[in-house]
């Protein structure tokens, strides 16, 4: 009973003052043994739908992307759930295959990691992001960071003047500024990441190209990153990792159709790790179609 009334706690303040969305909160599990860890990061967690909720704003005071919790809870109605549904808060992942110091952008995800070492250890730090809508996705490539500018002004993109030519062509710092408090730079021209003045956005593709975050999360980031830090725009739709001796994938819808992994692959890449385990190839074919978006156990 304490233990369901501490939980219950901890869910009503996470829904009732949402001044942050990075994860994990914990200290113990944003410490990662190494640099390339292959289990876990954080833990699911479960939510009673109240009266005259949707999931986009679940998602907002929860913290994490619409995407997410839309495909981890497919059944259900986004935008009107009914009341008493049980969502799951997807805050458990696996990490991205490949995973570097500095920040990597799973355009899949929708989510940036940022992975720094301090003394002999590494941590990692998540942050749900909004991304570029079709026909304005975010170059993949290896890029740098080259500005932290607080307070930016807005340059209207020429195509977006061309569609509403009496609009300003710049837009002051303000509430009316779509890049938020902070645009950090990369050396692609043209494309950053930063803040945003609509946070329903993130979790979702309506950017023009680029990388979207709440208002706390990029301050959170901005004082976190230097000057000419790595950064690596990537797609992995499908992911693979271990929790002590079990086999797991996470899988997310790949809307730009590059065909994810197969069966076959996936069970190759997890054989190669994991010589002689038994894998439920069924399993894996069927979370390959449904991409719930969180870590699935896929041995026997």
């Amino acid at each position: 009973m304490l233990k369901s009334l501490v939980l219950l706690t901890l869910l009503l303040s996470v829904f009732t003052t949402p001044t942050w969305a990075w994860s994990p909160r914990l200290e113990s599990q944003a410490r990662l043994p190494h640099d390339n860890y292959r289990g876990v990061v954080g833990e699911n967690r479960v939510y009673l739908v109240g009266i005259g909720e949707s999931l986009i704003e679940i998602a907002r005071r929860g913290g994490f992307s619409y995407q997410g919790l839309v495909q981890a809870n497919p059944d259900v109605s986004p935008w009107t759930p009914e009341p008493g549904t049980q969502l799951t808060l997807p805050y458990a992942l696996l990490l991205p295959e490949g995973l570097q110091p500095g920040i990597t952008v799973n355009l899949a995800e929708y989510r940036l990691f940022l992975l720094w070492q301090q003394g002999d250890d590494y941590f990692i730090r998540i942050y749900p992001i909004g991304l570029g809508q079709e026909g304005w996705e975010s170059p993949l490539g290896d890029y740098q960071l080259r500005s932290i500018i607080e307070n930016p002004s807005w340059t209207r993109p020429l195509a977006l003047r061309q569609e509403n030519p009496e609009a300003p062509v710049i837009v002051p710092p303000g509430e009316e500024n779509p890049l938020g408090r902070y645009w950090l730079g990369l050396s692609l021209p043209g494309y950053g990441i930063h803040g945003t003045n609509h946070p329903f956005g993130i979790g979702r593709r309506v950017s023009h190209g680029c990388i979207r975050l709440y208002a706390a999360d990029i301050e959170d980031l901005a004082g976190r990153v230097t000057i000419g830090m790595p950064v690596r725009l990537i797609y992995q739709p499908v992911k693979i990792g271990w929790q002590d001796t079990r086999a797991l994938i996470e899988v997310h819808q790949d809307y730009l159709g590059k065909g994810g992994l197969s069966v076959a692959q996936v069970v190759a890449k997890l054989q190669a790790e994991g010589p002689g385990k038994r894998l439920n190839r069924k399993l894996i074919e069927e979370e390959l179609a449904a991409a719930h978006g969180i870590p699935l156990r896929v041995s026997e």
